[in-house]
């Protein structure tokens, strides 16, 4: 059996990274605070925040790098798995074959899987960049996952 586990949000407590991330890129570009809770779309592909409160006047790639490049930068200093993950991984990982599936970038999950020794537990990651930002269903159905919870 294959357990399939998103990143942030689920096993990572990215919650402050990315808020902090948010704010410092608006800040940078100079554009307005929209009345929208930053949190409540971690797990959803980089742009949809970007869309959903910005028209296409905006050059959202640059935002989306920024706001990704930021979340990096502070993943060591802000970021944590949450309290026992590690415990619960390990014990996991004896009787079943770990997987991450994020919507996040490579250069992202690279420096997760350094700073939270992540390749102790799981056997494969799926990044939404390596799939255009398609669905975490398709990208399930693309690699033939079976038999996963």
């Amino acid at each position: 059996m294959k357990i399939i586990f998103d990143f942030d949000g689920t096993i990572h407590k990215s919650d402050e990274i990315y808020e902090k991330a948010f704010y410092d890129t608006l800040k940078k570009y100079k554009i307005k605070k929209p009345n929208l809770d930053p949190k409540s779309y971690l797990g959803d592909p980089p742009r949809k925040i970007w869309d959903d409160f910005l028209d296409d006047s905006y050059d959202k790639e640059k935002l989306i790098k920024t706001t990704g490049d930021l979340m990096i930068e502070n993943m060591k200093d802000f970021g944590s798995l949450y309290e026992k993950t590690e415990k619960v991984l390990n014990f996991l990982k004896e009787k079943h074959e770990l997987i991450i599936l994020s919507s996040c970038t490579k250069k992202y999950i690279e420096n997760a899987r350094k700073i939270y020794n992540l390749d102790l537990y799981f056997s494969k990651y799926l990044v939404g960049e390596d799939y255009n930002y398609k669905s975490k269903a398709e990208i399930i159905k693309i690699n033939k996952i079976n038999n996963f919870i």
